[in-house]
């Protein structure tokens, strides 16, 4: 008897939004901005479009090494430019959730 066994991420949504600038020097970034991404209903598996599998745990109680997962996570990157006099020399902190729960 032989166990094969894998697991395998795939990025179903990749986008970038502008919250807030103060291109326009409209004062102070707010402590919070509310925002919303649609997430779509399927996803690119090689060639074909599948549709999102629902969030699934089950362990096979007769099968120790056996069971199956699917899970989201979100990842969310935060970056602040500090821009200084001259626009070409621009620093950039960021700040990264790739911790998935």
């Amino acid at each position: 008897m032989s166990s094969e066994g894998g697991a395998e991420t795939t990025t179903v949504l990749d986008t970038k939004r502008v919250l807030w600038s103060n291109r326009y020097k409209s004062g102070q970034c707010p402590s919070q901005i509310e925002f919303s991404v649609q997430l779509p209903s399927t996803f690119r598996d090689g060639q074909e479009e599948r549709p999102l599998p629902p969030t699934y745990a089950v362990d096979f109680l007769n099968i120790p090494a056996l069971f199956v997962r699917s899970s989201y996570y979100m990842r969310i990157s935060i970056t602040r430019n500090l821009a200084r006099s001259v626009g070409f020399l621009t620093k950039t902190k960021r700040w990264v959730d790739s911790n998935p729960s």
